[in-house]
């Protein structure tokens, strides 16, 4: 993959973050996987850090303290996100079955618990990777449904592990 010189990327967005800065509006850079920016490439954010032409968020799933570069590491403030437990998970899955705005509510799925305590205890604490195996199981079950394989009245609506269905 190519990637575009840290200077043209820089100069663009640092232009547009000093131009927002003089106007009283602030600039927020979300880098994802810092660790994949070389010294030059973590350097290069430096000047705009230091000035508070941005305000930099940045994620990685190494040890900071190995893969960001002491300089900005000391100008920054380091938070650690802890795996969810199994109890957080299963609420988070409840939450999106009955919110009718922003989840599946207005579906009214039917759910084994067993195939959600599979689904939280399967998803290593990440939330996103829950509700994913969720959204997975619910296409599954509408797919199977409008293929006419209605093996009962819930089957078409319910996320479960009857024979040997393990979602």
């Amino acid at each position: 993959m190519l990637q575009p010189p840290v200077s043209m990327i820089c100069g663009r967005l640092y232009k547009s973050a000093r131009n927002r800065k003089a106007k009283g509006i602030r600039t927020i850079l979300f880098l994802d996987e810092i660790h994949r920016f070389n010294k030059l490439q973590q350097d290069a954010l430096l000047p705009d850090v230091e000035e508070g032409n941005i305000v930099l968020i940045a994620a990685t799933v190494e040890n900071p303290f190995f893969y960001v570069n002491s300089a900005l590491l000391s100008r920054s403030q380091v938070f650690e996100l802890k795996h969810l437990t199994i109890e957080d998970i299963m609420k988070i899955m409840e939450n999106a079955l009955s919110d009718p705005e922003r989840g599946l509510g207005k579906m009214n799925i039917l759910t084994d618990e067993d195939a959600l305590v599979h689904m939280a205890r399967m998803s290593d604490g990440d939330g996103r990777k829950a509700l994913s195996a969720l959204e997975i199981a619910r296409a599954h079950y509408s797919a199977r449904c409008r293929r006419g394989n209605k093996d009962n009245a819930s089957g078409c609506r319910g996320i479960n592990t009857e024979k040997g269905h393990s979602v």
